[in-house]
């Protein structure tokens, strides 16, 4: 079985950060379209990339307007929650 880590924050630019989830309830593309509504006009979020086939969400966003923790909240308002990371072995 594959493992999958949670990525921290990275820099991709000189104001936004990247954030890489594996979310729970990501099964389809119905599921990616209503995660993607249910994000639109997030406060701070600039770009949302969702893989329902890798149950894998990465947003882009703005460090001074919003959080990794609070985008983390808002997904498992919104019925998407991140899952948890698991370590080796």
């Amino acid at each position: 079985m594959k493992q999958f880590e949670e990525r921290t924050p990275a820099a991709t630019d000189d104001t936004s950060e990247q954030l890489e989830l594996r979310v729970a309830n990501l099964d389809c593309h119905s599921d990616a379209s209503a995660l993607r509504r249910a994000m639109e006009g997030a406060t701070g979020l600039e770009r949302i990339d969702v893989r329902p086939t890798s149950g894998t969400v990465t947003l882009c966003f703005d460090p001074h307007r919003t959080t990794a923790e609070g985008l983390r909240r808002r997904l498992a308002e919104v019925g998407f929650p991140p899952r948890a990371t698991r370590g080796p072995g």
